[in-house]
């Protein structure tokens, strides 16, 4: 039998295809149980307890990411299936076409994102996780080979890390930003069934890591932190064919928080290297003006 290799491809929530993927896994997380007789050295009796299938991805078309998948949690349902696909390579080619690929199909269960990493130097990426859940009829994640592909998204689109404006103050010297949704899912089973029937946001914790050169940043920080009503944090796009989309091009991404603190998490130098600052800005909700964390996909930078 010839032998055969896969390579991860794109994915979709209701249809909405999200390319540029730089990772894909599937991870069925069985957990299992083993019994054996007393005063015996090996087990006998073996079953799987239960597991919680996920699959999580990653890719840098944080845009179309964010308007197919959401950045609050997006329910997965019959109406509104998860796909992703790995693509079957050619012997003594490229790619195969037609019926030749594996799909993988979600139908009941949650799409959240984890985090966006924004370096200074392109390209940032944006990582979510899509958690299964059991219907009773059909398993949480079927697995069929021998499947076309669905029309994946072209590439279009990269980010690096933009501006960041802290109570209406723009900081300098920014290197590196990292969000971290915080999204802490409940999934719950009963009946002694084998995977999770339920699933829903138990809490959200998000986080904003700024690291910067600029040492005088932190004197407005001191060392007993800053709260601020106003944070906006950027993401600056490339221009394909060139380098970046003018400021006023309402084509970047702005993640907007109402209610903060700042406190300085690390400063400091070793030499010869220069200083390295960072901040970790932590969100809270105001009811007057949810949600903790607003995400516009079409802004213009400061």
């Amino acid at each position: 039998m010839a032998q055969k290799i896969f390579y991860g491809y794109s994915v979709g929530l209701a249809g909405n295809m999200v390319g540029q993927i730089r990772n894909v896994r599937l991870n069925p997380a069985i957990n299992l149980v083993q019994e054996g007789p007393g005063g015996h050295v090996d087990n006998e009796y073996m079953a799987i307890a239960g597991g919680q299938p996920a699959i999580s991805f990653s890719t840098s078309a944080i845009k179309k990411a964010l308007d197919a998948c959401g950045w609050d949690g997006t329910p997965i349902s019959d109406l509104n299936p998860f796909e992703a696909w790995f693509r079957q390579g050619q012997e003594g080619g490229t790619r195969l076409t037609g019926a030749n690929h594996v799909k993988m199909l979600m139908v009941k269960g949650l799409c959240y994102p984890m985090s966006i990493r924004a370096p200074h130097v392109p390209a940032a990426t944006i990582d979510y996780n899509c958690i299964a859940t059991w219907d009773e009829a059909v398993l949480p994640i079927q697995i069929t080979k021998g499947a076309a592909l669905d029309a994946d998204a072209a590439p279009d689109q990269l980010y690096a890390a933009g501006p960041v404006v802290l109570g209406g103050q723009q900081a300098e010297g920014i290197q590196d930003i990292t969000v971290t949704f915080g999204i802490q899912p409940e999934v719950q089973g009963h009946k002694g069934l084998e995977w999770a029937t339920y699933i829903g946001i138990r809490q959200r914790l998000p986080q904003v890591t700024i690291r910067f050169q600029d040492s005088e940043e932190i004197e407005r920080l001191q060392i007993d932190g800053l709260g601020i009503t106003t944070c906006d944090v950027y993401l600056r796009r490339c221009k394909e064919g060139g380098t970046r989309e003018p400021d006023a091009s309402p084509l970047h991404i702005k993640l907007s928080m109402v209610k903060c603190l700042a406190v300085i998490s690390d400063s400091g130098a070793t030499t010869p290297n220069i200083t390295d600052n960072t901040i970790i800005i932590t969100p809270a909700l105001n009811r007057a003006n949810p949600p903790t964390i607003d995400i516009d996909t079409l802004s213009a930078l400061p």
